[in-house]
């Protein structure tokens, strides 16, 4: 199947670490192989839904994507934020899971996402398209390095007090990551009460430990 691209979503195909390697020509070709289809979401609506069906890797084109999951209490937790050449659904697509264990929802104007079909990605080719082993080469490095932020975040969420939390993100993410999240964001992502997070945010402020809004 073939796709209208404009330059942005040319610009986020060719940054797009799933598509490492190949030329422009080379990545519309392989989208035209295995891609599923091109969707648009409005703000705030679902691309995924915690324990619902799964069965694509997506590329966000343009805007960004929400991914949270709910616990066991009913909190909503926000697992990350990603956009405009970042994939989603990699790791468990892969790992053989149909159900998603996780949400994913477009975040400010919207988002324009790429679904690629995981099984033509990694079925038998049959116009034997010489693409194809580099993208599987690059999604493992996609899962790989999924793997890592998942273990620098859970290392963040073992710290036992907020300020702990907060210094432990700021160190591992850089201070512009939370300065792209909103408090409510922030303490989701954290699983910290709002208010105590605010105010120990304020404190550290005050103390000049970093320059946090």
């Amino acid at each position: 199947m073939k796709y209208q691209f404009d330059k942005t979503d040319l610009a986020a195909l060719l940054s797009c670490g799933l598509f490492g390697g190949l030329t422009e020509a080379e990545i519309l070709a392989a989208v035209s192989c295995v891609g599923k289809d091109v969707m648009r979401y409005g703000r705030r609506e679902m691309i995924l839904s915690e324990g619902g069906a799964a069965d694509f890797i997506g590329v966000v084109l343009s805007g960004g994507v929400q991914i949270s999951r709910v616990d066991i209490d009913g909190h909503k937790e926000i697992i990350g934020l990603i956009g405009p050449k970042d994939i989603f659904a990699e790791a468990f697509v892969c790992a053989g899971e149909r159900i998603s264990p996780v949400s994913a929802a477009a975040e400010g104007a919207g988002a324009k996402v790429l679904r690629i079909d995981y099984t033509k990605l990694t079925a038998v080719c049959p116009s034997a398209c010489g693409f194809h082993s580099q993208i599987i080469k690059n999604l493992v490095t996609a899962v790989a390095r999924k793997n890592l932020y998942l273990q620098k975040r859970l290392e963040i969420l073992s710290r036992r007090t907020t300020r702990e939390k907060l210094a432990a993100y700021y160190q591992a993410f850089g201070q512009g990551a939370a300065h792209s999240l909103t408090h409510e964001e922030l303490a989701d992502y954290l699983c910290l009460n709002r208010s105590a997070m605010s105010r120990e945010i304020s404190c550290m402020k005050k103390e000049g430990i970093f320059p946090v809004r």
